[in-house]
C-alpha cells in the first residue's frame, strides 16, 4: 500500500502549476573523479498453481534480490560522457524463500571491482585481479559507460511542463528487465527550484510497460523523481519504484502450470562531485594499506 501511495505521489508531480515559461537544457557532463552511489532491491512474491492427474497444490515463492554499487569517472570523452570507469559492487545477493525453507546466495558481481571501457564495439570489461567474467556479469556492465540514467534525460533545452519520449531499452536497462518490452515510458519537467546552492530541475517519470518472459507477463507501472543540478549538470539523485503484476500458464505432458503474483523494484542513485569521489578513493586506498 505504502508503495502504491509512493507512486501516486510521483505521477501527480505533473499538475503543479507553471510560472513563466522558464527553460533549461537537460544534458549530463561528467569530470574525472566523479562518483556515484546505486542501490537496487527487487521483490516478487508468486505463487504457482500445479494441476495434474489426480490432484492439483499450491507452489508459493518470494524471491528478493538486493544490489548495491559505486561508479567512479576515470576518463571523460570530448562530448563530456564517460569513457571509462570502475564500478565497486559493495552488495549482490539474491535470497529465495520456498516452503522448505530459505536460501540465500551471492551473484557473481559481489565484492569484485571492474574497469569498463568504451571500444569501438561498445565496451571493453575488465576485473581487478583479472578473474574471469561471466556473461551475466558483462552483460550487466556493458551498458555501465552507455549511461542508463542520463538516457532518461532529453539532452536538450526544454521547459516547464515539456514532456519527452524516454527509449523503452532505457527502462529495460534501468529495471533489469532481461527481453524485449512494449508499452509507453515519458519524462516531464515539472519544476526548477532556485535556492542558496543554486538552481535545480526536478523531472518526473511515468512509465507502464509489458514483458514476455515465455510462459508469464510482466507488467511494469512505475513513477520517478530526478533531482538536475543546473550548475554542474549533474542528475544529483533519482528515485523510482515500479509495481510489477505478473501472470501466465503453460502445460506439458499433462501438467499445467499457472503463474500469479507481483512485487516491487527500488532504485536509489545518487551522485558525488570529482572531489568527494577524489576522497573516496583515497579512503579506500587508506583502508586497504592499514588492512593489509
Amino acid at each position: 500500500m505504502r508503495t502504491g501511495l509512493f507512486i501516486a505521489s510521483f505521477l501527480l508531480l505533473p499538475l503543479v502549476a507553471f510560472g513563466n515559461g522558464e527553460k533549461c537544457e537537460l544534458a549530463e557532463r561528467f569530470e574525472k573523479g566523479e562518483t556515484c552511489s546505486v542501490a537496487v532491491k527487487r521483490e516478487m512474491a508468486i505463487d504457482i498453481e500445479v494441476a495434474f492427474k489426480g490432484g492439483e497444490r499450491k507452489v508459493p515463492m518470494h524471491i528478493k534480490t538486493a544490489l548495491e554499487y559505486c561508479d567512479r569517472v576515470v576518463e571523460v570523452s570530448e562530448s563530456g560522457l564517460p569513457s571509462k570507469l570502475e564500478r565497486r559492487y559493495d552488495k549482490a545477493v539474491i535470497t529465495t524463500e520456498e516452503a522448505a525453507g530459505s536460501v540465500t546466495r551471492s551473484l557473481p558481481f559481489e565484492g569484485k571491482i571492474y574497469v569498463i571501457e568504451k571500444d569501438g564495439k561498445g565496451a571493453k570489461v575488465s576485473s581487478e585481479g583479472n578473474d574471469k567474467i561471466a556473461e551475466e556479469e558483462k552483460k550487466e556492465l556493458a551498458t555501465a559507460v552507455a549511461g542508463k540514467f542520463q538516457k532518461l534525460l532529453p539532452g536538450r533545452e526544454v521547459g516547464k511542463g515539456e514532456k519527452w519520449d524516454v527509449p523503452l531499452d532505457t527502462i529495460r536497462e534501468i529495471f533489469s528487465i532481461s527481453r524485449k518490452i512494449t508499452g509507453k515510458a515519458k519524462a516531464s519537467l515539472t519544476e526548477i527550484e532556485e535556492k542558496e546552492d543554486g538552481k535545480t530541475a526536478l523531472v518526473t517519470l511515468e512509465v507502464d510497460v509489458k514483458t514476455d518472459e515465455g510462459a508469464m507477463t510482466m507488467s511494469y507501472r512505475a513513477g520517478g523523481r530526478i533531482r538536475f543540478d543546473l550548475e554542474s549538470r549533474k542528475i544529483k539523485n533519482l528515485d523510482s519504484v515500479a509495481l510489477v503484476e505478473v501472470e501466465g500458464s503453460q502445460e506439458s505432458r499433462g501438467i499445467k502450470l499457472k503463474y500469479s503474483g507481483g512485487g516491487s523494484v527500488k532504485i536509489t542513485y545518487n551522485s558525488s562531485p570529482a572531489k568527494e569521489g577524489e576522497a573516496l578513493e583515497k579512503r579506500e586506498k587508506k583502508e586497504t594499506k592499514e588492512g593489509e
